[in-house]
């Protein structure tokens, strides 16, 4: 069984991401979708460490799912990773609430070991605050 706190949402434009067997391979739970309407039914019924959003261009609505899951009051914040082909600066008028973005392409193995240290992290102090 995988722990709740090594579950990871990765979001791509096309509903796939060569990330998701990689993560896989560290014995996460990893779900991938296409949509944002998807990710955003699948942050209301499971909870996520960490999200991934594997957008090449990111539009101001392809966010907006984040927005309205957190003002419903959802389950505590997951750690929200955008990847993209974007320069980091065309991305200063868009609000994002995101934790950080990373530039395509990286390396899968490392993306994968940064997603891997934030869920061991959470579960880390989880289990201090429980």
């Amino acid at each position: 069984m995988v722990a709740e706190q090594q579950c990871v949402l990765l979001l791509s434009q096309d509903g796939a991401s060569p990330l998701a067997p990689t993560l896989r391979l560290q014995d996460m739970d990893v779900d991938v979708v296409s949509l944002t309407v998807e990710a955003a039914r699948c942050l209301r019924v499971k909870h996520y460490s960490v999200v991934v959003l594997d957008l090449i261009v990111v539009e101001p609505g392809s966010l907006e799912f984040l927005k309205e899951y957190r003002e419903s009051g959802g389950p505590a914040r997951p750690i929200v990773i955008l990847l993209t082909a974007e320069r980091p600066e065309s991305l200063n008028e868009l609000e994002l609430d995101i934790h950080a973005i990373l530039r395509k392409p990286a390396d899968l193995n490392g993306l994968a070991e940064i997603v891997h240290d934030c869920t061991v992290k959470l579960a880390q102090r989880a289990e201090l605050l429980s």
